[in-house]
């Protein structure tokens, strides 16, 4: 490692997350998960063939009224759901999201969430066998979040590591990874952190996770002036938003389309739920996120989001529906 790379490395440890990254750095050191659930904290209290029962606490990842960000449900319902079909066919196996929707209280979560996820569906009849499940987050008696999705149970050609599902761990615990350590996408993530960490309009994890690089397209509408009704977005790809297998995580690219979604109509509103067909794996060097507004109520409004490869490959399409806050 040359002295400028050790610099600045040096330089980019300054800022208030940077222990929180470098621990979720080493505990990506073990193969078969992914950097974004180390990196929430989430953990696995039990896996049967009858359920899955997962714990993740808040933290940082709230916004301003306390509730947890939308995207850091997306990603937890998202494992969880996964879980519960892992819970009926072994860990060993490749999974992939092929439908999944979720709904959202929008109600603080001052406790531990807790993730119960059920598989009720195990096609194996057909020409590619399917596991369906439904999951229920929840903090204390307060229901946050609840879903269901579809997944493509997969033979694991690649070789990938076995999934390891590690229990929730106490992060105070963890020793950051030592810089002298990292790799080259290692030393990557901890830049992209320190970058994020210096924009104090959006949430830390929103630019972390590059959620909010959009802009609006305002049009005139029934001459009241102009109206933002269409967003864009640019997700960069890499080890600090993939999955098991280096694609983009499944509940980050939820999280990219509500985030895009909402910021089609202007401000005042939250996600109540999205509904998500996965189409392919999200690869390449970054994700392009365009949604548009179908419709704007007085208390809802309805939002189609599609996202794309850097290359114009569908990746996800989904609907989401907005609630004024």
């Amino acid at each position: 490692m040359t002295s400028s790379t050790h610099h600045t490395s040096q330089a980019v440890t300054d800022f208030p997350e940077a222990d929180h990254v470098l621990k979720a750095l080493r505990l990506n050191r073990t193969p078969g998960w992914s950097y974004p659930a180390h990196y929430l904290g989430m953990g696995f209290e039990s896996v049967t063939p009858e359920q899955a029962v997962m714990g993740m606490e808040p933290g940082t990842n709230v916004d301003d009224k306390g509730r947890p960000l939308t995207v850091a449900l997306a990603v937890f319902a998202d494992i969880a759901l996964a879980a519960a079909v892992r819970g009926r066919v072994g860990a060993d196996l490749r999974l992939a999201t092929i439908s999944a929707s979720l709904s959202f209280s929008g109600v603080p979560a001052p406790e531990q969430l807790r993730a119960v996820s059920r598989c009720g569906l195990l096609s194996q009849q057909d020409a590619m066998t399917v596991g369906g499940s439904t999951v229920s987050v929840t903090s204390g008696d307060a229901v946050v979040c609840t879903g269901n999705a579809n997944f493509a149970v997969l033979e694991n050609r690649a070789g990938t590591a076995a999934h390891p599902m590690p229990g929730v761990r106490d992060f105070s615990q963890i020793e950051p990874l030592a810089l002298h350590e990292l790799t080259e996408a290692e030393h990557q993530v901890l830049a992209r952190a320190h970058q994020a960490s210096q924009t104090t309009t959006t949430h830390f994890l929103h630019q972390f996770w590059g959620l909010e690089n959009w802009g609006q397209t305002p049009v005139s509408v029934n001459n009241r002036g102009l109206t933002p009704v269409s967003a864009v977005a640019e997700l960069p790809c890499g080890m600090h938003v993939g999955n098991r297998v280096g694609h983009t995580q499944g509940g980050i690219l939820m999280g990219l389309a509500m985030s895009t979604s909402l910021a089609a109509p202007g401000p005042g509103w939250r996600v109540l739920d999205i509904a998500a067909n996965f189409i392919r794996p999200g690869i390449g060097k970054y994700l392009r996120a365009q949604s548009r507004v179908l419709r704007v109520g007085r208390g809802l409004a309805q939002v189609a989001c599609d996202i794309h490869t850097d290359e114009g490959r569908l990746v996800l399409s989904s609907l989401v529906t907005l609630l004024r806050d």
